[in-house]
């Protein structure tokens, strides 16, 4: 279950990467009640990662 986290932030990592716009206030994985996700193409995201940095820490390279 330590692992579940990274799984749901990795789509950020895919939704960045062809401007998906993922948003998402939370995920089961995260103890949400559901997992909220909706894309809106061009869009700001709302990653995971930044709204629960105690839990997942995504580290990417420029």
């Amino acid at each position: 279950m330590d692992l579940v986290p990274y799984m749901c932030a990795s789509d950020d990592v895919y939704s960045d990467k062809d401007a998906q716009g993922l948003r998402r206030h939370g995920s089961i994985a995260l103890s949400a009640t559901h997992c909220d996700f909706r894309y809106q193409p061009g869009g700001e995201p709302r990653r995971l990662a930044a709204q629960f940095p105690d839990r997942i820490r995504v580290v990417t390279k420029d």
